[in-house]
């Protein structure tokens, strides 16, 4: 399998995830950079694409750290190809 480039960014009312990524069959995880004007909305704004990629895909979990004005998180997937799924679907 060879690897796939991926950038998106996805807007929405107060502020935008910046999706970065590329994948290979070893690569599951999902890292996020989610810019938002405080920690409340952006971890609002994690937890929807978490509760999104979980409602989607079994065995989903999520961590997310928030520094400097922007929350770093990351989802881990069961496997790439989840992922990957997963990624074409937030378009």
């Amino acid at each position: 399998m060879e690897n796939v480039t991926k950038n998106a960014t996805i807007d929405s009312n107060d502020g935008f995830v910046e999706v970065d990524s590329v994948i290979d069959e070893t690569d599951a995880i999902m890292a996020l950079v989610i810019e938002a004007p405080n920690e409340s909305t952006a971890r609002a704004q994690f937890q929807l694409l978490l509760d999104q990629a979980q409602g989607q895909i079994s065995g989903v979990t999520g961590q997310a750290q928030w520094q400097a004005g922007r929350l770093d998180g990351t989802l881990h997937f069961p496997s790439a190809a989840q992922r990957l799924a997963f990624e074409m679907g937030l378009r």
